[in-house]
């Protein structure tokens, strides 16, 4: 069959398809004449109806047949214009072989062979341009796109740290996502998201970190990871990448110093003296590790003896690397415990060093004012010359002034400052901090309505309600409270300030409202969590202490201090009691040698009268550690006697005056025969 019979076929595909069609069309003349049959035969009008229907019924039978003849035809064309198209082919040769043979003999051979170098020729010029094109493009994929993609990569990566030096975050952020969207394993496109979120204080940057050093598995990333963990207060991520770097190099005087880091910011300082101590041992010239060593020994006088406390600090303060450091962590000791003497000769020391900074000159100055001695002020004034240049010198000594009752000359000072400094809100928070010195009111509010401190905006709100609190406007103070809470509420620096200020003040109802902010929105502030213990403690008042415990349980369910202390609460007031002694249960098969959770399940027990089973999750656990756990010890002493070992029970008795007990606390003990608690309580 010829390709003019195909389509010819092919065209009358239409025609059967709009055969009814037109059938239907063609009766539509005769509808007048069937309604007017109607009235004399409704059998035939009914009839008549149906004939278009009964024969597009009829041609339905064939729309199968239809459809395969369709589908033959259109599966058979590719062949049929392959033989067109051979055909064709055939034809010209044909023409071209009959143009030839009316030539002359010669001119026939010269004409053939004219046709065949052109086909030579067009057959090298197309294989030449076929591997042209072929090489092109694998260059174009295989080279030049990579380098293309390459340098796209970098132009951005140069426009995302120019963003970065400016200080345009957003874009800087835009631009590295950018690159991250063609290449996410982009490493320095990771390194500068680190930096980006250590500016803007996120804590996308640790994650950030985190894949730099999984990416990049080396000592410095590594190292830079478990920083940025113990930086931020993630306690999980800073084991995490300490396990990575004491896989990675086991003996590195910085795994030492990280993991001990990492005990501190756990609260364990016991456990980081323990660790500093190996790295001496392996490292005895390690200056780094003798001064914080001598500091956790220092600043914990629970855990470590007077005696042993200051002596090594003493010791490091004639060393060439970490003298001066001693030195200033020994004054800002001794004032904190009022040891005035020993504070003004470390002082007097600190004042004499070579290298001693402007912040260390100004901190021997509030000693000397806090001590009482008129070197301190006179010190202070001597400063200002110095400081005018810099802002944050300003605002530490204006501090100072202030601290040492000398508002007015902090005030005349600021005051007298070029226009440029002044502008900066550390100095229009000193000056607040002069009128409230001095109890200028009106001033006050009238210097802050309408400023703008920018991010210290939320200090300007606080200052602002103070003012109106003493001008008398109640109803404005709180709404201005208000609006402080929620500029500051993104930033735990800004909370943090805050709340120093306003205990500082006495406004204890908004201290409180500022630590629970603070663990709702930034549950690693774990400090705001020991405070809120310490206040409920010091109050007294368990129920309030059980508060803190269930809001610090909701804020991080997956704490296991926080259950542990929720379950050992509501164990005293009695209070959810199924669900205290499963806890207490649990979290004592978890850690069966942690002190605090073998404290929580002993006191469990004893309360079901379970005492043995009691003792025996206590004396898992040293004599020698329950020790160094007061609580833990007092509760080995209330079962010990519980079972009538009253003898050994009372060398624990001494341990109640290191630790803050609960009343209930209290009353169990004196119940199980403590002599001084019964008499105190």
């Amino acid at each position: 069959m010829s390709i003019v019979e195909s389509f010819h076929g092919l065209r009358q595909i239409p025609r059967r398809l709009l055969l009814p069609i037109r059938y239907a069309i063609s009766r539509l003349p005769y509808i007048p004449l069937h309604i007017r049959k109607f009235f004399y035969r409704p059998v035939q009008f009914v009839r008549s109806l149906g004939l278009p229907l009964r024969f597009a019924f009829y041609r339905l039978q064939f729309f199968p047949r239809f459809v395969r003849f369709v589908f033959r035809r259109l599966t058979s064309l590719p062949t049929r214009l392959r033989l067109a198209f051979r055909f064709r082919a055939e034809k010209v040769r044909r023409e071209t072989v009959d143009s030839l043979r009316g030539l002359p003999e010669d001119m026939r051979l010269r004409k053939r062979q004219i046709l065949i170098r052109w086909a030579q020729k067009t057959t090298k010029i197309g294989a030449v341009a076929l591997v042209i094109l072929g090489s092109a493009g694998a260059v174009g994929k295989w080279v030049a796109l990579p380098m293309y993609r390459d340098w796209r990569e970098e132009k951005l990566l140069g426009d995302a740290r120019r963003f970065l030096d400016e200080e345009d975050y957003r874009g800087a952020i835009l631009t590295v996502h950018q690159v991250l969207r063609a290449n996410y394993g982009n490493l320095e496109a990771h390194r500068l998201m680190v930096k980006i979120g250590v500016a803007l204080d996120t804590p996308e940057s640790l994650e950030f970190q985190e894949r730099v050093a999984r990416m990049e598995p080396t000592r410095e990333n590594v190292l830079a990871w478990s920083r940025l963990a113990l930086d931020l207060g993630h306690a999980d991520q800073s084991r995490e990448a300490l396990e990575a770097l004491r896989a990675l190099a086991p003996e590195d005087p910085e795994y030492f110093l990280h993991l001990a880091e990492d005990h501190r910011l756990r609260n364990q300082p016991a456990e980081a003296a323990a660790v500093y101590e190996r790295l001496l041992a392996k490292n005895p010239g390690h200056a780094r590790a003798r001064f914080e060593l001598a500091a956790v020994r220092a600043s914990n006088p629970v855990v470590f003896s007077q005696l042993r406390r200051f002596a090594g600090l003493e010791r490091l303060t004639e060393d060439p690397d970490v003298g001066l450091e001693a030195r200033r962590m020994l004054v800002l000791l001794k004032a904190s415990e009022e040891d005035w003497m020993d504070a003004l000769y470390h002082a007097d020391k600190l004042l004499d060093h070579p290298d001693a900074a402007f912040s260390e000159r100004v901190l021997c100055g509030r000693v000397y004012a806090a001590a009482g001695f008129p070197r301190g002020r006179e010190l202070l004034r001597s400063l200002k010359a110095e400081a005018a240049d810099e802002v944050e010198d300003v605002f530490n000594l204006a501090g100072a002034l202030i601290e040492s009752g000398e508002h007015h000359a902090a005030e005349s000072w600021l005051t007298s400052l070029p226009a440029e400094i002044k502008a900066e809100w550390q100095v229009k928070f000193r000056l607040a901090e002069c009128l409230v010195a001095r109890e200028a009111w009106p001033e006050l509010e009238s210097s802050l309505r309408n400023a703008n401190w920018d991010a210290l905006d939320f200090a300007r709100h606080m200052f602002m309600r103070r003012a109106l609190l003493e001008i008398g406007r109640p109803a404005a103070a709180e709404e201005e409270w208000r609006l402080a809470l929620g500029k500051g509420a993104a930033d735990p620096n800004a909370l943090r300030g805050m709340y120093q200020q306003v205990r500082d003040w006495g406004w204890e109802r908004e201290s409180l409202d500022i630590l629970r902010r603070l663990l709702e929105r930034h549950p690693r502030e774990r400090w705001a969590a020991v405070e809120l213990n310490q206040r409920a403690l010091q109050t007294g008042r368990t129920a309030e202490l059980r508060a803190v415990f269930e809001f610090l349980y909701k804020v991080d369910p997956l704490n296991l201090k926080a259950r542990n202390d929720l379950a050992r609460i509501n164990l005293l007031l009695g209070r959810d009691l199924s669900r205290a002694h499963s806890m207490a249960e649990e979290m004592h098969a978890l850690a069966p040698l942690d002190a605090d959770y073998a404290a929580t399940v002993a006191l469990s027990r004893h309360l079901r009268g379970r005492h043995e089973e009691g003792i025996q999750a206590l004396e898992t656990i040293d004599r020698a550690n329950l020790r160094e756990h007061p609580a833990a010890g007092l509760y080995y002493g209330m079962l010990l006697s519980a079972v009538g070992r009253r003898e050994e029970a009372r060398e624990f008795w001494h341990l109640a005056d290191q630790v803050a007990l609960t009343p209930e606390e209290l009353r169990l003990l004196s119940q199980a025969g403590a002599p001084v608690l019964a008499s105190s309580s």
